[in-house]
């Protein structure tokens, strides 16, 4: 709630939208792509939530912040959170328990079918009352929704991605000049070819940190994803799962994600749910290990009991 109040905010109220985001909101974020994913990570905390409500009305409740996502995300405008959202929604018919609940499953797709339907709305009632400057940010909005329809049709150019396929390979080749130890931190978040970053958190760390570092922080992740995945505690499991989701697809295509606070934040919320988690796990499965052992001791000593003695035999 609090991250779409603030996007909400920067909407009516100019100070709040602390940067010139050529029309869009990206409120006190860095720019408004960066404001996307912090609501794809909160989607994720919103999904978890869920399965802890038993009553409906809390679900109704959570699930009516989950929604405010939704215009909150047409207001910064980033193509890529909005495919990243539709992909932690469409996860959750794996690793969430409820959406075996026709309810919930109505309530998603609503969700989902909201994004698109939203878009064409928001985007019509903009055109009807803006000035010249505005109507040149909203000009360049829609040529943004309209590249975005080319990627999903597989009909994208360079100018369509932000050029991040040229950037990373550009972040590869300097990764290639120096592979064991990298080229040093901060050198692909402005690279003296273009200007620009390499738009990809992993190829940052690759080419920064050299191949000792990118390995460990996939098998980081990979670690992470894989103990949430086996975690027990469904709402743990959601949580991890959804993050993880969150987070690999914002470092696809954004470099700053490493340094980004709210990721960092969850982060170790996740990391600390994951290990209280795992504790519990591993307490229940001590536990019934002794008391399995203490019945079969007691087994042992009445059979024992049980069974004639030597002396008597004889």
């Amino acid at each position: 709630l609090a991250a779409a109040l603030t996007i909400i905010l920067a909407k009516f109220i100019p100070i709040l939208n602390v940067r010139d985001h050529s029309g869009r909101v990206g409120g006190v974020f860095t720019d408004a792509n960066a404001a996307g994913h912090a609501l794809c990570y909160s989607a994720a905390i919103g999904f978890a939530c869920v399965i802890g409500e038993k009553s409906i009305f809390g679900r109704i409740f959570v699930l009516s912040g989950l929604a405010m996502l939704v215009p909150c995300l047409l207001l910064t405008n980033s193509r890529s959170s909005i495919v990243f959202m539709a992909l932690l929604v469409m996860a959750q018919f794996l690793i969430s328990p409820i959406m075996k609940q026709k309810g919930t499953i109505v309530a998603v797709l609503v969700l989902i079918l909201g994004i698109p339907l939203g878009i064409q709305s928001f985007v019509k009632r903009e055109a009807s009352h803006v000035d010249a400057r505005e109507a040149a940010n909203l000009e360049s909005q829609q040529e943004r929704l309209a590249s975005f329809v080319r990627i999903l049709r597989g009909e994208m150019t360079e100018k369509d991605t932000g050029y991040r396929f040229v950037l990373g390979a550009l972040g590869l080749k300097y990764f290639a000049s120096s592979p064991v130890i990298g080229v040093g931190f901060h050198k692909l978040t402005k690279m003296k070819e273009t200007g620009l970053g390499c738009h990809n958190t992993f190829i940052r760390v690759l080419g920064e940190g050299g191949l000792f570092c990118g390995i460990y922080f996939a098998l980081t992740f990979g670690f992470t994803a894989l103990a949430g995945w086996n975690c027990k505690d469904a709402q743990t499991r959601c949580l991890v799962v959804g993050f993880v989701i969150s987070y690999a697809c914002s470092g696809m295509v954004a470099h700053t994600v490493l340094t980004s606070r709210i990721s960092n934040v969850i982060m170790g919320i996740c990391f600390g749910f994951l290990t209280a988690a795992i504790t519990a796990q591993l307490a229940i499965i001590k536990k019934r290990r002794a008391e399995t052992f203490f019945r079969q001791q007691q087994l042992r000593a009445h059979q024992a009991a049980a069974a004639p003695s030597s002396v008597a035999v004889t």
